[in-house]
């Protein structure tokens, strides 16, 4: 039985090299797709946030001698490293709980700007993060920073206990390195007192 194709003859069936170079050339260019998504991944302002409770000497307090001085005070230090090529500038900060709106955290002092492959934190004193928790003392959730270009950030969600004064500490000994500092200072305050 002899087909008659209009205007040309049958076409040679397909050889195993022509499909082998279909493939490679079909993985070069996803390839080629893929380093061009990361490249611009890479460019766009996004910041690393790591959170913690901590001590920092954001409190006024009387120092005696009719003056004031800043006092250590228990606060939330957000940590905030910038791996991208470009500088970002905060503009708000939110501690988010699932099922409820996101609370914007005041800061202490206004919020930074993180320079290109730097590190900079903002610092949240305790009676913001009180309001933040609903005047609890216990909470869980993470923390959401906003570029001035809109861009999010989002940190890992983590439980909170204001109460656990130990919690505030990197570990037990810089506690207790703490209770001795206090201690003292408190004893030489009585000592100027008498």
């Amino acid at each position: 039985m002899d087909q008659n194709i209009s205007g040309g003859s049958i076409p040679p069936p397909l050889q195993i090299s022509t499909i082998v170079n279909w493939l490679i050339s079909l993985t070069a260019l996803a390839v080629a797709i893929y380093s061009l998504y990361l490249q611009r991944r890479d460019k766009r302002p996004r910041l690393k946030v790591e959170h913690q409770l901590g001590m920092r000497q954001i409190e006024l307090i009387d120092d005696g001698h009719s003056g004031h001085t800043l006092g250590d005070d228990f606060c939330l230090v957000i940590t905030l490293r910038n791996p991208t090529e470009k500088d970002i500038t905060l503009s708000d900060v939110y501690f988010v709980q699932r099922g409820k709106a996101p609370f914007r955290l005041e800061p202490w002092q206004p919020l930074p700007t993180v320079a290109s492959h730097k590190a900079a934190e903002a610092i949240i004193p305790r009676k913001n993060l009180l309001r933040a928790f609903d005047l609890r003392t216990k909470a869980k959730g993470h923390i959401r920073v906003k570029d001035l270009l809109g861009n999010i950030s989002s940190s890992e969600n983590k439980h909170y206990d204001l109460e656990n004064a130990e919690s505030y500490f990197p570990s037990h000994s810089a506690y207790a390195a703490h209770l001795a500092r206090e201690t003292k200072r408190k004893e030489a305050w009585e000592r100027e007192d008498f």
